[in-house]
Order: C-alpha cells, then structure tokens, then sequence
C-alpha cells in the first residue's frame, strides 16, 4: 500500500499495489481527509467504478470504465439529484443520455451511437414534449418538430445535414399552417405562403401565433 501525505502529514492519497502497479481501490482524499476520488484499478488501469466527491462530500459522479477507458453507465449529481445518465462504449458515448431538472423531472432524450447523435433527441418540458429533433451521424437529418406548453403544434421544419432543406411551416393554435416556407440547401425558395386562420391562403402577413417566442428562445437554449 502506497500513501501520499501533505507537508503537514495529512493524507492525501491511498493506493494498493500489484507488482508496482495500482491494483484495488484508489483513493484521493481532500480537506480533513474526506474522500475526493475513489476509483477501482487493475494492473494500473481504471477498471470498475469510479465516484468524484465536491469539498462538502456530496456525490458529483459515478462512471464505470475497462481498460482504462469510459465504458458502461455514467451518472453526474448536482446537490445530491441527478443531473444526466450517459452510456458509454469503449470511451464513446453510445445509448441514451438522459437530462434531468432539478425537479427531477426529464427535460432531455439524446440518442447516441459511437459519440454523435444518431436518432430522435426529445425535449422536455413539465413533462410535455416541446421538440423533437431527428439526427444522423451528429447532424440534423429530417423533420423536427416545436410544440408550445400546451402540446400544441407551432413549428415544423425539415433538414438536411444541419441545413434547413424542404418545407419550415409555423402553425395556427387551431393546428392550420400559418406560414409554410421551402429552403433548398439552407436558402429560401420562392415567395413564403401564408394562410388565415380558417385554412385560406392570405395575401397579408398573419398575426404570428402565440409560441412563436417560445420556439426562438427554446432554440437559442437547444443549440447553447
């Protein structure tokens, strides 16, 4: 057993030894010696469980790692509730990453394969879903969708390796398309169509629905 002390002769770190190498349970320690790191080795790799620990003791992280590599589930506290569950593969991220509120409530659905987004990511609020997003190979690919809080339908648009190509159409609160656009490889095709309420096409520019600022904001928030 190896152990690091301070000038004052506090400890610092414990590590059990195979042959020179850590093998067991290593663990750093912080002010009063209270553990900061613990984290399970094999012949000087990280291998099992890891937890990090902040200044006050509460738990920050627990992960599992093989072969000195992040590999299994990965779960990150804030204030002792849990803030996301990762799933890792050889170091990548591969599975769902789930996002949680302080509530506790899920606020995000993020597919992963091979450490890109691959598949539908979902959006959350108070339990509705307020955007779906469809992703290939880390890029958005196909049809999103924004909801307001009330599950209603407010935007549709259509990408193609992150660049909005086919239609984007804002919605009336009855469900009717309000506007519809056609982009073309990120750039606007033709004159905008716009319709009333009732379904009509109109030749002036309709009140925009309500939720229109919800989207914006929600979008900026999405995408940092």
């Amino acid at each position: 057993m190896l152990e690091d002390r301070d000038a004052q002769g506090r400890l610092l770190s414990r590590t059990p030894l195979l042959m020179g190498q850590a093998h067991g349970r290593v663990m750093q320690f912080g002010a009063n010696e209270a553990p900061r790191i613990i984290a399970e080795y094999r012949h000087g790799q990280r291998h099992g469980e890891l937890q990090c620990y902040d200044a006050r003791g509460q738990l920050l992280q627990t992960a599992m790692y093989r072969g000195d590599v992040q590999h299994g589930p990965t779960t990150l506290y804030s204030g002792g509730r849990v803030v996301s569950t990762q799933q890792f593969v050889d170091g990548l991220l591969h599975g769902d990453t789930v996002c949680h509120a302080a509530s506790g409530l899920v606020v995000a659905r993020l597919p992963y394969r091979l450490g890109v987004l691959h598949g539908e990511a979902t959006y959350l609020q108070d339990g509705r879903i307020v955007r779906r997003a469809m992703y290939r190979d880390g890029m958005l690919n196909g049809t999103s969708e924004d909801r307001d809080r009330a599950g209603r339908l407010v935007q549709s648009a259509h990408y193609r390796e992150n660049v909005l190509h086919g239609a984007l159409c804002r919605y009336w609160p009855t469900g009717q398309i309000m506007e519809e656009t056609i982009y073309q490889d990120g750039k606007v095709k033709g004159a905008p169509r716009r319709f009333d309420a009732q379904g009509a096409e109109a030749t002036e520019s309709p009140v925009p629905a309500p939720g229109g600022k919800f989207v914006r904001d929600f979008e900026k928030w999405v995408r940092g």
